[in-house]
């Protein structure tokens, strides 16, 4: 009997996945941690699992990519000589492109050959398969606002349908962000369909549309498109960063005009890393690690200027000791996380949410007031909600909670409200309630890049890498020698 070496342990949404070879090049894929929906796919309906199971695959499944996404996963390889895709997990639109919209707890084959990748977003699925001259992509899951790029008004499509775009050289990439999807076309052009109530998908009006119109952008490609509320972010690969959406309170960086249908250029002083919007606010990291806000600053959120309601043009940021490191934007205030691992937050803090050891509002980033347990392994994750926010830390080894606990719905062991310090939680149900947040976090978390290499923070107590930040990203395994590694 062979003697397995665990290689590889993927952690996505509380769940983890452990990948072991052996020297006759056998493996064996386990998994445990949150199962809500049957993402592990052990067979098992237990919502929380403790112990390493094996995953139900075919037993001569060759793994060659994984990916997990909110309470899903997709496992491609080959079997009896094919290359198939399984699935497993949350199915309620139909997004596992299984032909209904039930959970299944094990992984069940794709009816579509040559898979090249399945792409869940926002329970919307793409799917590209292998073909000559171009590849074939198909699509199923939510199309409230025909964002499947089908030309079908059906509100929830179960069973994988070939997309009929043929504008040449065909797709390469696919991004969805709240109802609406973009194609990165293998030209560097891009082309949008879906959810437009505000112009978001930046084809020159407001009408949600199911079949793709081309996004009126400058010919070079798109290296990343964030967005939220309404509005969209496209850095380009040379760094500059275009807008276009809903822009009510400043917040797509391009003046007073409250929407803007045509991607515009943000005017900024430096090339762009990453963007972060929420409600009406946004923030805008540079790759030289300065920081820029726009948008709603209503009782001095980014600056305490009582005249200054909104910043309708970037604006540098300026924040002490933040030259590497992490920014939290909540809907009521920040955590600010610096290149050594350490924590400060401002805002309303009403409810003592921010974790500060009391319920007054704080106009300047201030220490969070961690127990000794959890400031000794630190924190990874913030996932705040609008009375509360719940900290993990370092190994994912426990979950804190701060803030309104009038119905005890932190699950902490204390009955006070509110918790002013945070508390260890207790109650397992909590943590399954949480899944769903884990994967909002990267949406609210910008990624801070500056000066001092992230190579010089202390291990386990600084900044960790942007993949494994943004948990909106797939853990993606790719066959290496007979073994798997992070593509």
């Amino acid at each position: 009997m062979n003697a397995f070496i665990h290689n590889k342990t993927y952690k996505s949404y509380g769940s983890e996945f452990r990948l072991s070879s052996a020297s006759n090049g056998d493996f064996v894929l386990e998994a445990r941690g949150l199962n809500m929906s049957g993402q592990l796919g052990i067979s098992s309906s237990a919502e929380i699992v403790s112990e390493w199971h094996k995953v139900s695959l075919p037993a001569d499944f060759k793994l060659i990519h994984l990916a997990i996404r909110c309470n899903t996963s997709v496992f491609i390889g080959t079997t009896k000589g094919r290359k198939r895709a399984f699935a497993c997990g949350c199915n309620t639109h139909g997004q596992l492109a299984l032909g209904h919209r039930a959970n299944v707890n094990t992984p069940t084959p794709i009816a579509v050959d040559n898979i090249v990748s399945v792409t869940i977003r926002c329970r919307s699925c793409f799917i590209r398969t292998a073909s000559v001259p171009h590849d074939v992509w198909y699509a199923c899951g939510d199309n409230t606002y025909g964002q499947l790029c089908l030309g079908m008004s059906d509100h929830v499509v179960v069973d994988p349908t070939r997309l009929d775009f043929t504008v040449r050289p065909g797709i390469a990439k696919v991004d969805v962000i709240e109802g609406s999807t973009f194609l990165h076309m293998a030209d560097l052009s891009m082309y949008a369909a879906g959810n437009n109530k505000r112009g978001q998908l930046g084809v020159g009006h407001m009408r949600s549309i199911d079949w793709p119109s081309v996004v009126l952008l400058p010919n070079q490609a798109v290296r990343t498109i964030k967005g939220g509320s309404d509005t969209i972010f496209f850095i380009m690969t040379d760094g500059s960063l275009y807008a276009t959406g809903w822009n009510r309170r400043g917040q797509a960086g391009l003046g007073a005009e409250p929407t803007i249908m045509t991607p515009d250029r943000v005017p900024l002083p430096g090339r762009v890393s990453d963007v972060q919007t929420i409600s009406c606010r946004t923030l805008i990291a540079l790759e030289d690690g300065r920081v820029f806000i726009c948008g709603d600053n209503l009782a001095g959120f980014f600056v305490p200027d009582s005249q200054c309601h909104m910043i309708t043009k970037p604006r540098e940021w300026k924040v002490e000791g933040v030259t590497a490191g992490v920014i939290v934007m909540t809907q009521l205030g920040l955590f600010v996380q610096d290149a050594y691992g350490r924590w400060k937050a401002k805002g309303v803090n009403m409810a003592g949410e921010l974790g500060l050891g009391h319920t007054n509002p704080v106009s300047e980033l201030t220490p969070l007031a961690l127990p000794q347990k959890l400031a000794e392994s630190g924190i990874e994750f913030v996932l705040p909600f609008l009375h509360s926010t719940f900290f993990i830390p370092f190994g994912r080894h426990g979950v804190w909670a701060v803030g309104m606990n009038d119905w005890h719905q932190l699950g902490v062991e204390t009955a006070a409200n509110p918790v002013l310090v945070p508390s260890l939680v207790v109650n397992p149900d909590i943590a399954i309630a949480l899944q769903p947040a884990v994967f909002h976090w990267g949406g609210h978390a910008l990624i801070v890049r500056g000066v001092p290499a992230i190579g010089d923070v202390g291990v386990g107590k600084g900044v960790v890498d942007k993949e494994k930040l943004e948990l909106d990203v797939d853990d993606e395994t790719e066959e290496a020698g007979g073994s798997a590694t992070l593509a």
